[in-house]
């Protein structure tokens, strides 16, 4: 039993030592990290009841604009600062895989929708148009064309006042005004019941509409930078002034992705002078003043990274070759660990404990439990939400214990004692040694965990192939583990 357990040890051991990095001779001329920072379109909810209607006076989003120009000029002033203006931020986007795999179906199910919507098919309109909200959410259509999102939201509400749900009329009408708040619209073009529910969304969305995080989740926000790249997301908004104020407030947050969460926030009030300008340029300079100072070696060579997945599963399990008339089944639970050393390269080691079930012919008289014990190489693929291994095993073993079967019915109706009993035949407490291979994939869930699925196949050949009872084992594995 201590050969079993000395022999992964010894072959694990000189891989990890040689796996160790080499120290990186330290360079003269050192560099600070830049960061990469994406400042998203500013939104203007500084509005009330009388700017619903086109023609209210005022152009819509005026100051917004020259805030969000001013902001991203400043900021590639600063010699520590990568700026992604808006207009990358969309090109970013686009390219991402959450856009790419439900913007062509959600904009499919909006024409469908659309398109029942205007035969007066309002009830099949509805599932098309919510299928399609969902889908543009999850691309992030509010960064590329919150306008579209907001006409989607906008159909969805009419659809729902025509069927007398005006609760959920009002609250996509509050999610309209977040994704485009400039919206205004001309007095008589829709139905007096569509205006008052507009007026009053529009009353509760500056009332109550939660605005101090974009892309209405912190969540969200931080699969958002991580999706597009960035280490921060600069964030900046127009608010109603206060009681007793006479100009709108500006106030601007700075999300890191690293930290997740909003690391420096500042307000003023807009005054319309260039005193707002420079109020934001002393917001700039506090905020980059207060970065880490990082710094890296110039041409650092890229450092191998040791990865350590652990999981545990549940393990179903069949032998080929067996002493039963057919085939049972053994269940039970695995623990796993893996050592990725490189990108794509790692060692494993895996300890297993099933039981076995009843055969068909009941030929086993009795149940039994066993141990594997598996070791080797990893050989593996990593996608953004998943990663597919191969493995190896150099060793298995496989401690069985003891069991007995017969086919003779009368041991099976009177038991192994009795004297009509003759032909029982025992087995088991036995070791045996072989090789196993084994194919995976484990689907990437957030803050580390992941789901593994792994098939499996072994074969003993030691001591003697011929004589080994239980052989020729097909597993299949199920479980939940964590990467550090």
């Amino acid at each position: 039993m201590r050969l079993i357990v000395l022999i992964p040890l010894l072959l694990v051991v000189p891989v990890l030592a040689a796996a160790e990095p080499p120290v990186a001779e330290p360079r003269e001329q050192p560099q600070r990290v830049i960061r990469e920072v994406a400042v998203l379109p500013i939104s203007d909810f500084a509005r009330g009841p009388e700017s619903l209607w086109e023609g209210a006076g005022g152009e819509p989003g005026a100051l917004a604009s020259q805030i969000e120009s001013y902001l991203v000029r400043r900021l590639s002033l600063e010699p520590r600062v990568r700026i992604v203006g808006p207009a990358d931020v969309v090109a970013r986007t686009q390219r991402t895989r959450a856009h790419v795999d439900s913007v062509s179906l959600g904009l499919d199910h909006v024409k469908l929708g659309l398109s029942l919507y205007r035969e007066l098919r309002v009830e099949d309109a509805i599932p098309n148009l919510e299928r399609a909200y969902v889908l543009l959410k999850d691309a992030y259509q509010d960064v590329v064309s919150p306008k579209a999102l907001a006409d989607v939201a906008r159909t969805l509400a009419l659809c729902h006042l025509e069927r007398k749900d005006h609760h959920r009329a009002h609250l996509l009408l509050k999610e309209m005004f977040y994704w485009t708040p400039e919206a205004r619209f001309q007095r008589g073009f829709y139905a007096p019941v569509f205006e008052e529910a507009l007026t009053r969304s529009l009353l509760d969305f500056v009332a109550t509409y939660p605005r101090d995080t974009p892309l209405l989740s912190t969540a969200r926000l931080e699969k958002f930078a991580q999706d597009i790249d960035v280490d921060a997301v600069v964030y900046a908004r127009l608010e109603p002034p206060r009681s007793g104020q006479t100009g709108r407030r500006i106030r601007i947050q700075v999300f890191d992705r690293h930290t997740r969460t909003v690391t420096f926030r500042g307000a003023l009030v807009a005054t319309g002078s260039p005193d707002d300008f420079e109020r934001i340029d002393r917001f700039v300079t506090r905020w980059t003043t207060c970065l880490p100072e990082q710094i890296v070696p110039e041409d650092k060579p890229p450092e191998r990274k040791v990865r350590v997945f652990v999981d545990t599963s549940a393990i179903h399990s069949v032998f080929v070759k067996h002493t039963t008339r057919r085939y049972f089944h053994n269940v039970g639970m695995s623990l796993n660990a893996e050592v990725q050393f490189t990108s794509s390269l790692g060692v494993f080691f895996q300890v297993s404990m099933l039981s076995s079930t009843q055969d068909p012919d009941r030929d086993l008289l009795d149940n039994f439990t066993f141990v594997r014990l598996s070791t080797g190489l990893s050989f593996s693929l990593r996608g953004s939400w998943w990663r597919l291994y191969v493995r190896l095993g150099v060793l298995d073993v496989q401690i069985l214990g003891s069991y007995a079967t017969t086919t003779d019915p009368n041991c099976k109706w009177y038991g192994e004692s009795h004297t009509r009993c003759t032909d029982v035949i025992h087995l088991g407490d036995e070791s045996t040694f072989g090789f196993n291979a084994a194919v995976g994939t484990q689907f990437l869930l957030p803050r580390d965990l992941y789901i593994n699925v792994r098939f499996g196949y072994s074969v003993y050949a030691f001591p003697n192939n011929k004589s080994i009872s239980l052989n020729h084992p097909i597993s299949t594995e199920l479980g939940l583990g964590y990467a550090f």
